[in-house]
């Protein structure tokens, strides 16, 4: 099998699908271990959107005839969020809608609709691909939209190293599935890991970029320093 890192055989393929999976779902333990002694605040109704959404993007991209480290990995990346919702919710996290989440779940609901009416023949011959492929963009979507909260929560608030973690994770596990996904790639077999990979290195940019400003902000100024200096008598 035919990869952009060279031949790779297809049972160690799988073995990095499961492996990346198994690390995707467990990537929000540092976050939920923080979010559980109020270290963190992560946005819930954002996370809890991103869940069913891409399950129900890993569903399509599975029916649809995607690669099975296209679909294991989307499934890992998001049955995590299901658990920062859990614990988000056990440690009183406010559970509020903002306009812009409400603009996901529309999406997201329409996407749901437009898939099964395609999928199953209801708008012309019936076609999984093309059905996998409403799903997957309708997932994207949703996700730029309800990364929005994330970023600006990064930039304004200093983001906790298990944010960073969290994502870092992800990223490389996303990082690895591009690896080892087979040659040539397709919209549905790489667009969504193409789209996940930026996302994620672009909220650990913002994470980052918010810890540094902190840092800077907190920093005394020219004023501040001149008069922490000791005058001599």
């Amino acid at each position: 099998m035919r990869t952009i890192i060279g031949p790779v055989d297809p049972v160690t393929a799988a073995w990095v699908a499961v492996i990346a999976t198994a690390v995707t779902m467990l990537c929000v333990a540092p976050l939920c271990i923080a979010t559980w002694r109020h270290q963190a605040h992560p946005p819930v109704v954002t996370w809890a959107i991103w869940a069913p959404i891409g399950l129900s993007a890993a569903l399509g991209s599975y029916l649809g005839g995607a690669p099975i480290t296209t679909w294991l990995i989307k499934l890992g990346l998001s049955v995590g969020p299901i658990a920062v919702v859990i614990v988000g919710l056990l440690r009183g996290e406010p559970f509020i809608a903002s306009r812009l989440d409400r603009w996901c779940v529309a999406f997201g609901g329409a996407g749901i609709v437009a898939y099964v009416l395609v999928y199953f023949g209801a708008i012309g011959p019936a076609d999984p691909v093309a059905a996998g492929l409403i799903v997957v963009g309708v997932a994207i979507l949703v996700d730029c939209i309800g990364a929005g909260p994330t970023w600006r929560k990064a930039w304004r608030e200093r983001g906790t190293l298990a944010e960073v973690a969290t994502f870092a994770l992800a990223l490389a596990s996303v990082v690895a599935g591009l690896a080892t996904l087979p040659l040539p790639w397709t919209l549905l077999s790489s667009s969504n890991l193409l789209f996940l990979a930026a996302q994620m290195a672009s909220i650990i940019a913002v994470l980052l970029a918010g810890r540094a400003r902190k840092r800077l902000d907190a920093r005394p100024g020219p004023a501040e320093r001149r008069e922490s200096i000791p005058r001599s008598a």
